[in-house]
């Protein structure tokens, strides 16, 4: 699909085009559609599933976008837009589920009728010089000197247990740094994007989403809250706190669960959307 700003996203779908209810399944930072693919097929069963990938991630193009939540969040109100008049519910993990949040804030069609958050970010705040740190370590040229060692032990920490059938994204890393123009593009994306998160707080403006909301939680993130900044939080302290933020939000935290938890619970959070959500129309 293309966009205003000259962006192509490339998308996943699966289940039935004309089924009553259409699903939109948004990725987190510096990942792409494919972290989707064991829960689109247990989803199915009552929404068409669609999974973009943002700009500048997967097989999307980015265009004249400069990659960051506010271009996210417009990507998918047009998303939205142009699927029509049918109702749709919104799934956003991590950085997607703060564009979520954001695209929300935004407001959107009338169509959009609940909307979940999987370890959004967003609920884990941050002082100025929180956010300076942040920044700093998240520099492009930083980001550029890290050994490939140490960038596929941080793709591991957002697992509880790193499973096997996750290490084709392992494998992507390879091929990334394998190309020395791609790994550059990577790394700036990576960039820009933690920076736009940090730039996006959205915490003190929850209160003013009124939609039916469901939060998930792995309780041993490893990634919400930062480890460093934040020693003394825990991810359900976190998860609890933000979930306060949003009027009849219910919360699952979910044990022997890390960051990735569309992928470690992904049987566990898709029976509780179908269930959660039965009543969209």
């Amino acid at each position: 699909m293309a966009t205003r700003s000259g962006a192509k996203l490339h998308c996943l779908e699966s289940g039935d085009p004309g089924a009553a209810v259409t699903a939109i399944l948004v990725h987190g930072m510096g990942n792409n559609a494919a972290v989707w693919v064991k829960m689109m097929p247990l989803l199915q069963a009552r929404f068409r599933c669609i999974a973009p990938d943002l700009p500048y991630h997967g097989y999307s193009e980015g265009g004249d976008a400069v990659p960051g939540i506010p271009c996210f969040a417009e990507c998918l109100s047009e998303l939205i837009d142009s699927l029509g008049p049918g109702p749709v519910v919104l799934i956003g993990h991590s950085m997607g589920g703060l564009t979520v949040i954001r695209t929300l804030l935004n407001g959107v069609a009338p169509n959009v009728k609940a909307f979940a958050l999987l370890a959004p970010a967003g609920f884990e705040t941050f002082t100025d010089k929180d956010k300076q740190w942040l920044k700093a370590i998240y520099a492009e040229w930083l980001l550029l000197k890290m050994t490939a060692g140490r960038m596929k032990d941080q793709l591991k920490e957002n697992f509880f247990a790193f499973p096997d059938d996750f290490s084709f994204a392992l494998d992507d890393l390879d091929a990334l740094r394998g190309s020395p123009a791609d790994f550059k593009a990577y790394c700036a994306t990576l960039s820009k994007c933690m920076h736009s998160i940090l730039d996006t707080p959205v915490f003190d403006l929850m209160p003013s989403l009124d939609l039916p909301c469901l939060v998930f939680f792995g309780e041993q993130d490893g990634v919400i809250p930062n480890r460093i900044l934040h020693p003394a939080q825990t991810g359900p302290l976190v998860a609890e706190a933000g979930t306060r933020q949003i009027r009849g939000a219910g919360l699952h935290l979910i044990p022997e669960c890390g960051h990735m938890l569309q992928w470690e619970a992904a049987g566990f959070i898709s029976e509780k959307l179908l269930e959660g959500f039965s009543t969209v129309r």
